[in-house]
Formats: structure tokens, sequence, C-alpha cells
């Protein structure tokens, strides 16, 4: 069955009455959406500041920030930090991502390459956005020239960015190495916590799927 967002904003809003939530909180949040949608087919990821529910039939993923994490003290008890590194609210780096699309990314011409969150009106704050194959999971198949222009450029320019990556953005760029190598700067300059898990592909675009950072 294929679920509509608005399908489960009756069940989150009920579900994150709660003051918290966290990584610790995926368990019981993916038991609860099991047993209260047995037909909903869904995988689900974990990275440091959100938890993300992915559908299977569904052209779309959702972000559900955490507002913070269990650290433990000098008691070796755990206590929860809020984070304050994100958005308006200081903790919600869904929130922050929306920010940068906006204020850095959108007008720079390197919007393609980014893909937006879109705000959903829950109690909790969550997000929705176009679902894309995250890099460690796919492959592409790039031409012999954007391999042979990626490895030459990179004697010059420093990234820590894969090359079959690269050479796709270079394919959207129709072979126009300055502005692959301004879209690198750009990249460097703007965002901190790039890696081969949050960027990917749409099709054959080469897409940022996460570039909210993380400061704490």
């Amino acid at each position: 069955m294929d679920y509509n967002v608005s399908n489960f904003k009756e069940f989150f809003n009920k579900k994150f009455i709660s003051c918290h939530f966290t990584s610790n909180d995926i368990d019981d949040l993916v038991y609860e959406i099991e047993k209260n949608f047995p037909n909903f087919s869904f995988t689900f990821e974990e990275g440091a500041t959100k938890c993300v529910i992915i559908p299977k039939e569904a052209d779309y993923v959702i972000k559900i920030p955490f507002d913070g994490e269990y650290r433990e003290n000098e008691e070796l008890e755990e206590e929860f930090y809020m984070f304050s590194g994100g958005g308006q609210e200081g903790w919600d780096y869904c929130d922050q991502e929306c920010a940068y699309y906006e204020d850095i990314i959108k007008g720079s011409g390197f919007e393609k390459f980014f893909l937006p969150n879109s705000v959903l009106s829950f109690d909790w704050p969550m997000y929705t956005q176009q679902k894309a194959e995250v890099y460690i999971d796919s492959y592409r198949k790039t031409s012999n020239k954007s391999k042979k222009m990626v490895k030459e450029m990179k004697k010059s320019i420093w990234t820590n960015l894969p090359n079959i990556w690269l050479e796709l953005c270079l394919e959207n760029f129709n072979f126009d190495i300055n502005k692959l190598k301004n879209f690198i700067c750009f990249l460097d300059d703007n965002f901190s916590d790039l890696h081969r898990s949050n960027i990917g592909y749409v099709g054959n675009q080469a897409v940022v799927i996460d570039y909210a950072g993380y400061c704490e």
C-alpha cells in the first residue's frame, strides 16, 4: 500500500508528546510504525541529528530531527544534552538545512545538486525530501572523458569527494571543468560534513542529500 504522508499525521502527533526524541528512541518508533501500519513497507536510517524513514513504495523520505542526545556525565550516568547548533530553535538540524537552501544555495546556480526539504505541519517538526540513491549503495557509469578530466583536475585541487560522483557532476555541467571547480569550492566554503553517505543520485543527476552539518 502506498501511504501518503498525511496518513501518518495523527500517529506522529500522538507519538511525539514526550519531551525528547533521540537516537535512543528509534527502535521504539520503528516498532510503533510497524504495529500501527502493518502494510507499510519501509526501512530507516539513523544519522547524528535525525532519523530518516524510507518508504519502499514512495518517492519521498521522512526526516525526523533529534532534539539532542544522551551522554555520560562525570558520574558515568547518561544525561540528556539538547543540541544547540541547528535551526531557529537551536536543535533542529533539518530546519538548519532548510535555511541553508534558502540563504546559501538558492541563487547560487547549483540548486539542481541539492535536494530541498518540505516542512510538514506536524506537532513535532518533520520534513519530506525526494528519495535518492545514496552513493555508498549505488553505482553510476561515467564516460572515459569525465574520468580523465576529473583525474587531471585532482592534481591541482583537493577534495575528498569520490571520483565517480564528481565525474557525474562534470557530465551534469556538460564537461565544463571550471564549473566543477567552482562547485567544489562552493561546497568546501559552505558545508563541512559532506561524505559518501550524504551524497548520491536522482537518476543521472548527482545530488547532495544531507547538508545540515553537525556542530555540537
